[in-house]
């Protein structure tokens, strides 16, 4: 799920970032309350639907475990 409206996103898609890069934990709140820890940063190559050629580069991407409820 990414927002465009966020200053930052978060996947837990490990396999889509390019350059993924470990960090120091980082526990992360959203606006509901819910937590995520962040294990690890990099860039996600975006295919936007519709589009012949044209897609976007995310930068600031942060890496989380999936979380299952």
């Amino acid at each position: 799920l990414l927002d465009s409206g966020a200053l930052r996103h978060m996947s837990s898609y490990h396999d889509l970032f390019q350059d993924f890069v470990n960090i120091m934990l980082k526990h992360i709140t959203t606006t509901d309350k819910h937590t995520f820890k962040a294990t690890g940063k990099g860039n996600i190559m975006i295919t936007l639907p519709n589009a012949s050629q044209a897609c976007e580069y995310s930068s600031k991407m942060s890496y989380m475990h999936r979380r299952w409820a």
